[in-house]
């Protein structure tokens, strides 16, 4: 890839990565399989005895000044799995001891960023961008291949693959796998997502299952598994998925049959998301006997699904749903759900209806809700709604909501959530057409009642417009025991899964504003965090 013109436009594949974020579950077991998908190094944290198979070239050339290479090998080598993979290799100009260390990297991790220098996103992933040509896949492939050939590590704990490479290029995937299978990889990310991957779906990459079951019939090392644009088909009594903890399924086809055998050849698995994918108008997820051990469902942007089954899932906390107004959802033998989110982005007057008229009778024993329903008026919105009688936190995302319904949708839902402790409001874009606030304003009606249980109150993507300036003072006045409130004025998106995309710069509005507009309303009690 050449150098960048000066004034030329930047490739779509080397726009500046996005910052990600990823938000706890409030739910201790579910957060904690997270923090081992996501962590680079979070599988193995005790003292390591012996950490590589290298002998250490000695400090007898080291300065007095370099100090860094004069510390023990467990933390030299500690610290390499918290850089990326380019920075690893870069490490081995420092000194004699730093030259093959990176060679015995716990985690590889192969994407544009690393092979570039870039702090880049492959933005292609979504949209298949032309100047990325077959010579760039190559040249990706070879760079991939040569730092598998120079690694010697005895194994490693997590190896991920992100680009956009077609089934011409199995051979080489498929060595990847088998250099990660036999290092006794524990975490594997193969992410291989184009444009309009549903047009495509025959030439779709066949993942190698059976390169994990050439242990003698023991079960492999891996525990979490995560594809994109890749066929997962496993067959009948499949034993070596035996510790997988979750797995995550994007861009690709997903069937009745092979839910039914994931769930029923992988025993102690935990969390399943199943994303973007092309699916039947009905998934049943089941396994028979022993009950599911499934905590965590994501079922996101699958549009062709009207009903989902899931039964004997008897230690079911989260359940997270994202696409078209479903007709039906079952939970048969299963837990009582204690974290939802629930968004119907292209049929948003049914999803709301549901939202606000039967979430509460459905999902009795819901602690957290994540709600996200666009184009909200002010006559969807009920009288009444039934009681959540056990919500603690309430996350509303407005996305391309109507300003007006802004207090009324966040009002009926605290009257609705005695018990609430945390209140986070995702905020539309303003319309223009109010000017920032920065005079005082009066609240237009007397509060009848206050909420006596509120402590936290988060606002995102905050422009000091009317609506939300009065929407914030009311929360400031009805709140009694409010402890702290933080206004972000940055956006963030949720993308599911606990992962929230924070897209864009700040709103134009100053921090000097923000503590202008709520000077005198904030209670003495309350600590104010602007950002």
């Amino acid at each position: 890839m050449g150098k960048q013109k000066r004034g030329e436009k930047k490739p779509r594949y080397l726009m500046k990565r996005q910052p990600r974020i990823f938000s706890r579950f409030y739910l201790a077991e579910i957060d904690m399989i997270m923090e081992d998908r996501l962590s680079r190094d979070v599988i193995c944290r005790g003292k390591r005895k012996s950490v590589s198979n290298i002998t250490m070239a000695g400090n007898d050339n080291i300065t007095e000044y370099d100090l860094i290479s004069k510390l023990p090998e467990e933390i030299l080598c500690s610290i390499i799995p918290f850089l990326t993979m380019r920075e690893a290799v870069t490490t081995s100009v420092l000194s004699r001891r730093w030259r093959y260390l990176w060679r015995t990297s716990l985690s590889l991790d192969f994407d544009v960023t690393n092979m570039t220098g870039d702090n880049s996103h492959m933005c292609g992933f979504r949209t298949q961008d032309p100047n990325y040509s077959q010579q760039d896949n190559d040249g990706f492939v070879r760079w991939v291949n040569q730092i598998l050939a120079l690694h010697c590590g005895a194994r490693i704990e997590s190896f991920r693959v992100e680009h956009w490479l077609g089934v011409e290029y199995s051979h080489d995937i498929d060595q990847w796998i088998q250099f990660a299978v036999d290092k006794k990889v524990q975490k594997l990310d193969i992410h291989l997502s184009k444009a309009n991957s549903f047009s495509w779906l025959g030439q779709l990459y066949v993942f190698p299952y059976w390169l994990f079951s050439q242990d003698g019939g023991m079960g492999s090392t891996l525990k979490h598994l995560s594809l994109s644009a890749c066929t997962l088909s496993l067959p009948p009594n499949f034993s070596s998925f035996s510790n997988l903890t979750s797995l995550t399924l994007k861009n690709t086809c997903v069937t009745e049959e092979i839910v039914l055998k994931i769930l029923s050849n992988c025993l102690c698995l935990q969390w399943l998301s199943i994303a973007d994918c092309c699916c039947p108008n009905r998934l049943k997820f089941a396994s028979g006997c022993p009950p599911l051990k499934l905590k965590h469902l994501n079922i996101s942007c699958c549009n062709y699904l009207k009903e989902i089954d899931i039964c004997d899932a008897v230690n079911l906390a989260s359940f997270e749903y994202r696409g078209c107004m479903l007709s039906r959802i079952l939970f048969k033998n299963s837990a009582a759900v204690a974290r939802l989110c629930f968004c119907t982005v292209w049929d948003p007057l049914a999803g709301v209806k549901y939202a606000l008229s039967s979430i509460a009778n459905d999902f009795p024993q819901l602690e957290t809700l994540l709600l996200t329903s666009p184009h909200i008026k002010e006559d969807m919105i009920p009288k009444s709604i039934p009681t959540f009688t056990k919500l603690k936190h309430l996350v509303l995302m407005f996305i391309g909501s109507h300003p007006e319904s802004l207090m009324e949708l966040t009002t009926s839902l605290l009257k609705a959530s005695p018990l609430l402790y945390k209140l986070e409001l995702h905020l539309p874009i303003p319309s223009g057409k109010n000017k920032i606030v920065q005079e005082k304003i009066p609240l237009e009606s007397e509060l009848c009642s206050r909420h006596k249980q509120l402590r936290e109150v988060e606002m995102y993507n905050f422009h000091g417009d009317q609506k939300e300036v009065e929407l914030l003072v009311y929360l400031l006045n009805y709140a009694i025991s409010l402890e702290k409130i933080k206004i972000c004025r940055s956006l963030r998106i949720y993308q599911g899964d606990g992962e929230w995309l924070n897209p864009g710069s700040p709103s134009t509005i100053r921090r000097k504003q923000v503590h202008k507009m709520l000077r005198g309303k904030v209670p003495s009690a309350a600590k104010l965090i602007v950002m």
